[in-house]
């Protein structure tokens, strides 16, 4: 018995026994990798040292590595696996040497009890590959229209839900692929690739029906199978279905979201024009209103800050000072929509749509809007202001008439609005809106009517960094995809990992996510004939919503953030999360985690690309992956410094990034540090183009150094870092500060925004250097300021927000460091409330506003509530200063200056240098930390900049508030202590 006990032992393949470890592919690559043989970052070469390290001393922590184990896994790839993407398409999955190393240590490192040792696996590398579209699609960008061929990497386009997104990749154009002309019932055709990706909505999942389709699935599931991400080639194969004697469209697209842009400083204010191109004459700034809407729509007018003159009743009237504006915006005589108008805010937008429809419009007894026009031009401006609002419109051509004579075509524009896309101000024709539409389907979405094979022509595909990896294609705005690779590790789990019963969750923070990545597997099984004959698939081709390996009882299906409301309980043996810097907190990952105590063996697979929110759960599991690699607790990005301690044994790190102090926009010999497929799936080529883009537009180089070479970033072209910050940071209680001087400004949120007020007093002086005009340098006292900042979100959106911002707005809530009132939209009431406290509590210099609904809104509030302090206009932009209060016009004649008012590039330059020069303590609250790392500046030709987002879901409110209170206590004049009156008796 005592002999047959190591013979047992010898059993065991390791790379300390016997056999050759260079046989071994994950030793081979962690030896050149270590030896400098392959080029890697910092945290890949501590990986790699952990595992050679590891194979001399982790015997004493009771863990061996399986070669055989390791082995059978990359067999299983590079034998049953098959690719599905574009040149690799049918091709096996031949693991790259890198990728052998992550394979074979997830699998080959075993405990005593020959169970995997790692049970987390946390993997960051560089953006993948997308799908094709013709060349000469059209595309709306944040600017305007560009087409599919004309995108560059770095360019800005539109999500699904209309948020601006980069282009993070733009790939070689194709010239052989089949093509397809697909024809939507908004008469837009496009032409695309067989593989391209659609987000559709399929009214049959198989050409067996429904039935057939949610045999075996839970009914609380059923109709989830109905929404997929499907194919062009698969929505040619099921175009239409038996629906009575009928053949229906089978597929729909849903509408993209209303296009986010900023609040532009416009020339005439919307409304105002949208009243003049519906009915002022062309030549001048008179107007024709009829009879029964006059009243109404001269005061909605007024209510807009016109002056309108003319007797109610005689049909023409004159708007005072608009004749100039039209003149200088070169409209005279040329009625248009500029194009500034139709990227701007979507308040600004609604208000140009309300006057047009106010004065040219009608609306049916049904529901249908319909602007008509005879000048083509101005028609298709509507029908793209329509559809940048989110709804479903169409342009028909029809005989324009007058006496019963034809004069010439007109054009109408129709659409079904819904009860809360209010598309008039008119009361009369507002109200037949109202009680209709939300039932009506067919403006609902939009339906593929045709998809033809035609003759092959040039086409490309792009990868875009938006949640969704969806972005918006064609005049219509419709929203289509493009896809990253993922999915053979889950497949391994369901069939090859010996678990019976196994669960496999592809999960997402939206069930989209969650689908790409099962989908990716999907389709190497379809690839692949011996793996397709023994996974059953149940949703019908290009509907699948589940595979099952019958012969172990397995599944494999996707999961999202969703799921975790629904107490359904899994017990997952590999969860595979994707585009964990996507994830706004740790919902899906801790659900899918609490039931790994049912498995031997679970595995928490992360892949992702680096991120630029260190509010993330990504960070958090980037510096726990970097801690692990380099066995050293206190490990950095730029200290990662290799100790080799054990940190965490369960969990597997291999993050790719720059060494510091490489230059990878002069040196690409330091590229595949950060694509150690490069070469591969990736070209030289291809990020020589990226790096040119980064020189030659600055703005775009974050995003190029966080996607293409592993940097975590603040935001695009950050106006401030993190390490400015930092020392800046501070816990106090603002009621320190009661009864003293403070300055207060407010950021007034739209309907989805976060209203934030903030607050600064000014705490004493600091010594600090300054550098003089001879260059001679001498220390002058500064004053030193404390500052807060409060922020309120609607509460009843809050989940949903969370989601789409990518933003911990709910962990926010139960900290205490953002509101949520009950409501869709914020009640400017609590603003208000507060604003009293802050006049109860503090001797109040003057409120800082931007006037966005400030005088119709929130100033009311104050009234009611009896609060008289100073309000003084701060414009939020660049491009105009306020108006000054009169205290401001005496102090300026007193110094003999002229009065000047706030103006945000002077507040901004302020603030920033009360960070730089450590003259502020800012009170802790991740509201404002992540408004400050998320703003970037915009700038005119003189030098000027200000504050600006670069992303919509990116908030910069609670900043934009405190840039103004800084402003009011910089530039207000200082009027010590209260004012009081002495009487002498």
């Amino acid at each position: 018995m005592s002999a047959t006990a190591p013979a047992a032992k010898k059993k065991r393949r390791t790379s300390s026994s016997a056999d050759d470890p260079r046989h071994d592919r994950v030793w081979q690559y962690a030896t050149r990798v270590v030896s400098g043989k392959v080029v890697a970052g910092p945290h890949v070469r501590n990986a790699c040292r952990r595992h050679l390290d590891d194979l001399e001393r982790a015997h004493e922590r009771g863990l061996h590595y399986d070669a055989d184990a390791a082995a059978r896994a990359m067999r299983f790839f590079e034998t049953r696996l098959k690719l599905s993407e574009g040149q690799f398409e049918g091709k096996p999955l031949l693991l790259h040497e890198s990728q052998a190393f992550k394979v074979g240590s997830l699998f080959g490192w075993k405990r005593a009890d020959d169970t995997r040792r790692f049970r987390r696996a946390y993997i960051e590398e560089g953006k993948g590959n997308g799908k094709a579209l013709a060349l000469d699609t059209p595309i709306p960008t944040p600017s305007g229209w560009t087409t599919m061929g004309d995108l560059n990497p770095g360019d800005w386009v539109f999500d699904d839900a209309g948020c601006p997104c980069r282009v993070v990749a733009v790939h070689p154009i194709s010239y052989d692929r089949e093509c397809y002309r697909l024809e939507f019932d908004a008469g837009e055709p496009i032409i695309a690739s067989a593989e391209h990706l659609w987000l559709t909505e399929q009214r049959t999942a198989t050409q067996a029906g429904q039935h057939r389709a949610t045999k075996g699935v839970p009914r609380s599931e059923w109709g989830k199978w109905r929404k997929s991400i499907r194919t062009t080639r698969h929505i040619a194969a099921t175009l239409r279905y038996a629906n009575g004697k009928y053949q229906s469209a089978n597929h729909s697209i849903a509408l993209c979201g209303e296009l986010s842009g900023p609040v532009e400083d416009l020339p005439i204010e919307p409304y105002g024009l949208g009243v003049w191109l519906g009915d002022g004459d062309s030549d001048c700034a008179r107007i024709t209103i009829g009879h029964e809407d006059a009243e109404q729509t001269i005061g909605a007018l007024h209510a807009a800050g016109w002056v309108v003159s003319g007797k109610i009743g005689s049909n023409r009237y004159r708007i005072a000072d608009l004749n100039k504006k039209l003149r200088s915006a070169g409209l005279l005589g040329n009625k248009h929509i500029p194009p500034q108008y139709l990227r701007a805010c979507p308040s600004q937008r609604w208000a140009l749509l309300q006057g047009l429809m106010d004065t040219d419009g009608t609306v049916s007894a049904t529901g249908q809007c319909e602007f008509t026009q005879v000048k083509r031009g101005l028609a298709e401006q509507v029908l793209e202001l329509v559809l940048s609002l989110g709804m479903k419109a169409t342009m028909a051509t029809g005989v324009a008439m007058l006496n019963g004579r034809a004069i010439g075509p007109k054009y109408r524009v129709t659409f079904h609005p819904r009860a809360d896309q209010p598309c008039f101000r008119l009361p009369r024709k507002l109200e037949r809106i109202a009680p209709r539409h939300n039932r009506r389907r067919l403006s609902a979405d939009r339906k593929i009517i045709g998809c033809e094979p035609v003759a092959a022509v040039p086409v490309r595909c792009i990868t875009v960094d938006s949640v969704s990896s969806m972005f918006l294609a064609g005049r219509s705005m419709i929203p289509t995809h493009n896809s990253p690779i993922a999915g053979g590790i889950g497949l391994y789990g369901m069939m090859a990992d010996n678990e019976a019963g196994a669960e496999i969750y592809a999960a997402g923070a939206t069930k989209q996510q969650a689908g790409i990545l099962f989908n990716d597997a999907v389709k190497m099984v379809d690839k692949s004939p011996e793996l397709a004959k023994r996974v059953k698939q149940s949703g019908g081709p290009g509907n699948v919503f589940n595979m099952a390996y019958l012969a172990t009882n397995s599944f494999f299906r996707p999961i999202s953030r969703e799921a975790k409301k629904t107490g359904s309980g899994p017990r997952p043996h590999f969860a595979l999360c994707d585009e964990v810097h996507e994830h706004p907190d740790r919902g899906v990952m801790e659900m899918l985690e609490r039931g790994f105590k049912f498995r031997r063996q679970p595995l928490l697979f992360m892949i992702t690309n680096s991120g630029s929110d260190r509010n993330s759960i990504c960070w958090e599991e980037h510096e726990h992956a970097i801690r692990c690699a380099a066995g050293n607790p206190d490990a950095k990005d730029d200290d990662p410094a290799y100790l080799g301690k054990v940190i965490d044994d369960t969990t597997f790190a291999y993050v790719c990034a720059l060494d510091k102090g490489d230059d990878p926009l002069n040196d690409p010999s330091c590229w595949p540090k950060a694509n150690p497929l490069l070469g591969v799936t990736i070209t030289e080529e291809y990020l020589a183009g990226v790096v040119a883009q980064a020189k030659m537009m600055p703005g775009k180089l974050n995003g190029i150094l966080r996607l293409h070479f592993c940097v975590w970033t603040d935001a695009e072209a950050a106006w401030m870092t993190r390490a400015a910050l930092e020392p800046c940071l501070a816990t106090f209680s603002p009621s320190i500060h009661y009864g003293k001087r403070a300055a207060f400004g407010v950021d007034l949120s739209q309907t989805r925004d976060i209203t934030a007020k903030a607050g600064i007093v000014e705490t004493g002086t600091k010594a600090v250097e300054i550098e003089q005009e001879d260059g001679q340098t001498r220390i002058v006292q500064k004053p030193t300021y404390d500052a807060w900042i409060e922020a309120w979100t609607p509460g009843d959106t809050l989940a949903m927000r969370a989601l789409a911002d990518k933003a911990p707005y709910e962990v926010w809530v139960a900290d205490g460091h953002l509101k949520a009132p009950k409501g869709k939209v914020i009640a400017y009431e609590h603003v208000a409330q507060a604003v009293a406290e802050d006049a109860h509590n503090f001797d109040v210099i003057a409120l800082g506003y931007d006037r966005y609904a400030y005088r119709a809104s929130f100033e009311p509030e104050l009234r009611k509530l009896g609060i008289a302090i100073e309000q003084v206009e701060h414009p939020q932009g660049g491009t105009r200063k306020g108006k000054p209060t009169e205290a401001m016009i005496l102090a300026a004649k007193q110094a003999g200056k002229e009065p000047d008012g706030l103006w945000m590039p002077s507040s901004v330059k302020a603030l920033e240098s009360m960070i730089l020069e450590e003259r502020i303590r800012l009170l802790m609250n991740p509201v404002l930390i992540s408004a400050i790392m998320s703003a970037v500046t915009d700038n005119d030709r003189w030098g000027n900049y200000w504050l600006a987002k670069e992303r919509a879901v990116n908030k910069i409110d609670a900043v934009i508030a405190l840039c103004m209170a800084v402003g009011v206590i910089t530039a207000m004049p200082a009027q010590r202590g209260r004012a009081y009156q002495m009487i002498i008796i």
